[in-house]
């Protein structure tokens, strides 16, 4: 198995497949990453930065030729999936992931909505920006409060996934012009209520893995950051209804993180995205008992015929229920980036939440005590940005 790049999920799928039996090799671009040190790792390849598709794909293409016995690619990220589907080559291995129209579809939230309300789904009422000064006419159309967001998954404004703006006079000290690198925007009707999410693997529009979960506390006070503290959940009857719906609506084959936003008005869930990859924290899913890129691995390899190995399941299993786990790196990272811009109280407050979580939860998202060398690293490099910056 070629598992690329070195996010988190890379580390999870890592640990996964390696319980399966299969060896590991890990394509890494140049420096040094976290999953390189896992134990689970059998070979670490190095290659040029896939930015450059072109090179990427040539050593790729070598490599590949050496390695007879790579079974399957899996990429882990959303970046090394785009640079195949770039490159437009065919390789006799499965690429494991959501088959590329569809994978498209997915990174493009208009498109992706469209799909969602065809599918019978809510979604917020939005516009697709292309200037600064369409901002304000479209959020008060809308009406406020609105929430701006990237066109794109993987893009951030001001380093941020999101801006939730509750006025006409707060846009102006919220965003002070067109964000760089940035030609769409998404102004959206803002939902006052919890997200709930859901990893699922889907296998021709029918769910085989689903876990539900809910996001207690980001790395930003606002909440729209990324997630810190996570909560399983039963399955809700609507959420999973509409999950089911919206794969079965776009036979779906693959991996998802799909995200609901449940309003606190009325009590209903509007669909947000449908990120068509492992999520950054699908060893949440793996700890609360389902093997999601184990699962994932299976549908793309199992030549998606009705012929089924004991581990898969045409039915979601059981997983534990009302456990949480905690991401300490992120919550670390996220006070460190932005304690100088806290007041004193709310500096406290957040040192008083880590402590708090850090003593009360049993599961963290990326320690493994069988596998400790990649959070070690982690951590030294954290200690090591507060002492710089501290110093």
């Amino acid at each position: 198995m070629l598992v690329l790049d070195p996010t988190y999920q890379a580390l999870a799928i890592v640990r996964s497949v390696a319980k399966l039996g299969l060896s590991v090799a890990v394509g890494l671009p140049p420096g040094t990453y976290p999953v390189a040190m896992s134990r689970y790792v059998d070979e670490v390849w190095k290659h040029p930065d896939v930015s450059d598709v072109d090179a990427f794909c040539a050593a790729l293409q070598s490599f590949l030729a050496q390695r007879p016995n790579i079974a399957a690619i899996f990429p882990a990220g959303e970046r090394y999936r785009l640079a195949l589907i770039e490159s437009g080559l065919t390789f006799t291995q499965p690429i494991v992931g959501v088959p590329e129209p569809l994978f498209r579809t997915c990174r493009d939230k208009v498109a992706a909505n469209d799909l969602a309300q065809r599918a019978g789904l809510r979604v917020p009422s939005a516009r697709v920006l292309h200037r600064f000064d369409e901002i304000a006419p479209a959020a008060a159309d809308i009406g406020y409060p609105v929430i701006l967001k990237p066109y794109r998954n993987t893009s951030l404004i001001d380093g941020r996934k999101a801006v939730i703006v509750e006025s006409p006079e707060q846009l102006l000290t919220k965003l002070s012009g067109w964000p760089k690198q940035h030609t769409e925007l998404i102004v959206q009707e803002y939902i006052s209520g919890a997200v709930e999410s859901a990893d699922f693997v889907a296998r021709n529009g029918e769910l085989v893995a689903y876990c539900e979960a809910t996001t207690l506390r980001t790395d930003q006070l606002d909440g729209t950051g990324y997630g810190v503290l996570f909560r399983s959940l039963a399955p809700a009857d609507d959420l999973l209804r509409a999950t089911r719906e919206f794969a079965e609506h776009t036979c779906y084959s693959g991996p998802g993180l799909i995200q609901f936003i449940r309003s606190s008005d009325d009590g209903n869930i509007y669909f947000l995205e449908n990120n068509p990859r492992l999520s950054a924290g699908v060893s949440t899913s793996m700890i609360w008992g389902q093997d999601i890129p184990a699962i994932t691995l299976e549908v793309a390899t199992s030549g998606l015929t009705d012929q089924h190995s004991p581990r898969f399941a045409l039915e979601p299993q059981p997983y534990d229920y009302e456990s949480d786990i905690y991401w300490l790196e992120r919550d670390l990272g996220g006070y460190l980036r932005q304690r100088k811009q806290l007041s004193a109280e709310q500096r406290r407050h957040w040192r008083a939440q880590l402590r708090r979580t850090f003593q009360s939860t049993k599961h963290h998202v990326i320690w493994q005590f069988s596998d400790p060398l990649p959070s070690l690293l982690i951590f030294t490099r954290i200690a090591l940005r507060w002492l710089r910056n501290k110093y």
